[in-house]
């Protein structure tokens, strides 16, 4: 029996253990974390209008988000909206009350929350 292939195959397989172990230790690869975005939002007359705060000091974002605001009479209007904010920024997003979801059956919208926040870009 020789032992020349005994000891390639013995390499092969130590080189993978390790690529095994260390994939499992310190992940496959590496991803960086979602920057720090924080989406507040309010009433007016005609629009929502929303402040996008991009907390990370490095990189730009583009954020989407839904809109829920509560209705006096009990109902809720819906819409969406996307804008993109540089590093350590703030930017405004407006959504004008005629493109909301269910407007018509609203008679005047109060509190206004941002949902569903996602970094896209």
């Amino acid at each position: 029996m020789k032992l020349a292939p005994l000891l390639r195959l013995a390499s092969v397989l130590a080189l993978a253990a390790a690529s095994l172990y260390l994939s499992r230790r310190f992940g496959s690869s590496p991803t960086l974390a979602a920057p720090d975005i924080r989406v507040e939002c309010r009433s007016g007359a005609a629009e929502i209008a929303c402040s996008v705060t991009n907390r990370d000091a490095e990189r730009a974002a583009r954020v989407c988000w839904s809109v829920i605001g509560s209705c006096a009479n009990g109902s809720e209007v819906l819409g969406d909206a996307c804008a993109t904010v540089e590093p350590g920024r703030i930017t405004g997003a407006f959504v004008p009350v005629t493109e909301l979801g269910g407007i018509m059956a609203c008679d005047s919208i109060g509190e206004v929350r941002a949902e569903r926040v996602q970094v896209v870009e």
